[in-house]
């Protein structure tokens, strides 16, 4: 008798584990959307390089309404783009370090197990959940970090939830953005 590797386990017609992605696949739109779309829409808006960093930070530390600072300035809408781009990146940056959280922590790993049995007996939660955390993207100091949050311990489909926030997160920005812009115009600026 063949005695089975820990890689064997299970019955001859269960399916193969899923296999985590890639390094690669896993950095590549936390890359793209940090680094690659803002340096190539600076490069050609003709945006000085020391405005990305700025930009990063506003990001950070105002959410959507950094985007407000693409309704003013020499480089507006390529303002604009550079927040919105960075705020996605944050978004996938965010769900690959809580990711990786959960990978060391057991008690992290213990309260997303508790938070998922919790939400299987809320019938609508596993397929409407997601639409629910739209709101929280406009909330300012919570959007851009809640709604990673929320969607990651819930454990909602990845590519799902981060077009979900995307979404609310371009909204949110639009907003900022035409009504500073319009503040801005009827001020006479």
């Amino acid at each position: 008798m063949v005695e089975r590797g820990p890689e064997q386990d299970g019955r001859a017609g269960d399916p193969p584990a899923p296999q985590q992605p890639s390094l690669m696949r896993r950095l590549g739109p936390v890359l793209l959307f940090l680094l690659g779309l803002p340096a190539g829409i600076a490069f050609l808006a003709g945006m000085p390089a020391a405005m990305l960093p700025a930009l990063a930070l506003a990001t950070l530390l105002l959410q959507a309404g950094a985007a407000g600072s693409g309704s003013v300035g020499d480089h507006g809408l390529a303002n604009f783009l550079v927040v919105l781009s960075f705020g996605l990146g944050f978004i996938a940056a965010e769900f690959e370090v809580l990711d990786r959280l959960c990978l060391i922590s057991p008690r992290i790993s213990r309260w997303v197990e508790g938070v998922s049995q919790r939400a299987a007996e809320i019938r609508f939660l596993p397929h409407l959940g997601i639409f629910l955390v739209l709101p929280l993207m406009w909330m300012p100091g919570i959007g851009l970090y809640g709604g990673v949050v929320v969607a990651w311990a819930f454990r909602w489909d990845r590519l799902r939830s981060f077009i979900v926030l995307a979404a609310g997160w371009m909204m949110a920005c639009g907003a900022v953005y035409m009504v500073i812009g319009n503040l801005v115009h009827l001020l006479g600026g």
